[in-house]
């Protein structure tokens, strides 16, 4: 005897099934989703159809979003806000505008919509112009702006807005993301001892402000300051996540420290039960390579639970040609030109390896 399913649970059921494939991208599971719910008694339901339309912008589906905003007898708030956001996303800014403009009466959530996809075209005149024309900012408002500033590399507009913030009186204090987005910017266009400065005066520090910080002197070349910031890490009780490790192992690994590599790679996996992401395997090829073991190195790229591409080819073709391995050069970048065959990465690799 089947199961009789209230209404209430059925449009539970249906609502985070809806919402699972639009976070997970699953295009075809959201549209069988769909076809179920057209089939039930929840078809005109306004709450599902706007996070069909939700799901639908997710997945790259613009034409299915579309056809179900134009096509509901009433909208709400909710439904325009998601249409607009499905042409931000899909960088139909203009588009995203228009229905801006067309919104009967405009919430917080459509003003930060707006406020994130100029931000995202790098339009920061126009993200400054809609913050601007806001009657009260809240807490996203400021982050997005700050972010458009700090990101493309305007950081002294950026100090500006976030040292406004407790100016304001609806936002008495700043939140996480607006240190941790001045943390990174400076951090990440080399200018590390400011970066440290903003990282100090933070009131508490989170994983992302400590990534920030790794990452940035990771990526200027001072490793060994990136490395301690990992041990310090760990003794304030912050956990590292699987961002923290792709900082260290690229540290790591352009340095060619293999049994450090191996170490951090190990508790990774053992201590912090972080499944390794395709780009932390390339690290530790990359440095088995460096290190001279070109049959280990090539046997992890097999056995790693990704296909290769075009860095971890690169990486091994790369310590064919450092050690003059010209058999497995040649397949290594046969390898490579399968994956990226309009990379000269692997051709000019290979001819140095062979002149």
């Amino acid at each position: 005897m089947p199961v009789k399913w209230r209404d209430e649970e059925t449009l539970h059921y249906l609502s985070r099934a809806v919402r699972s494939c639009g976070i997970n991208r699953d295009l075809a599971e959201g549209k069988r989703i769909h076809a179920r719910i057209l089939e039930g008694s929840h078809s005109k339901n306004r709450y599902l159809t706007n996070l069909l339309i939700e799901m639908y912008g997710k997945c790259g589906s613009l034409e299915d979003a579309q056809s179900l905003f134009h096509n509901m007898p009433e909208r709400d708030i909710i439904s325009w806000t998601s249409m607009m956001a499905a042409n931000a996303t899909q960088g139909n800014v203009d588009d995203a505008r228009g229905l801006f403009d067309r919104i009967p009466q405009r919430n917080t959530v459509a003003w930060n919509t707006m406020i994130q996809a100029y931000a995202e075209k790098k339009n920061l005149h126009e993200a400054l112009s809609m913050f601007m024309a806001m009657e009260q900012p809240d807490v996203i408002s400021w982050t997005h702006l700050i972010a458009a500033f700090s990101e493309n590399g305007f950081l002294d507009q950026a100090k500006f807005m976030f040292d406004r913030i407790p100016l304001r009186d609806m936002l008495p204090q700043r939140d996480w993301s607006s240190w941790n987005l001045l943390v990174s910017g400076y951090a990440q266009t080399g200018k590390l001892q400011t970066a440290a400065q903003w990282f100090g005066r933070m009131p508490q520090w989170n994983v992302v402000s400590w990534n920030a910080l790794i990452a940035g002197h990771a990526k200027h070349g001072v490793e060994s300051i990136a490395l301690n910031l990992l041990s310090s890490m760990s003794l304030e009780g912050v956990i590292p996540d699987s961002t923290t490790f792709s900082s260290v192992l690229a540290v790591y690994s352009h340095k060619g420290m293999l049994a450090a590599c191996r170490e951090i790679f190990g508790l990774m996996v053992r201590d912090h039960w972080i499944d390794p992401s395709l780009q932390q395997f390339c690290g530790v090829v990359d440095a088995l390579g460096r290190s001279g073991k070109l049959s280990e190195a090539e046997e992890l790229a097999s056995a790693m639970p990704y296909l290769p591409n075009r860095a971890v080819c690169n990486a091994l073709l790369g310590a064919c040609n450092i050690h003059s391995d010209v058999t497995r050069g040649e397949r290594m970048a046969s390898c490579a030109v399968d994956v990226a065959p309009s990379s000269g990465t692997s051709y000019v690799l290979l001819s140095n390896m062979s002149s």
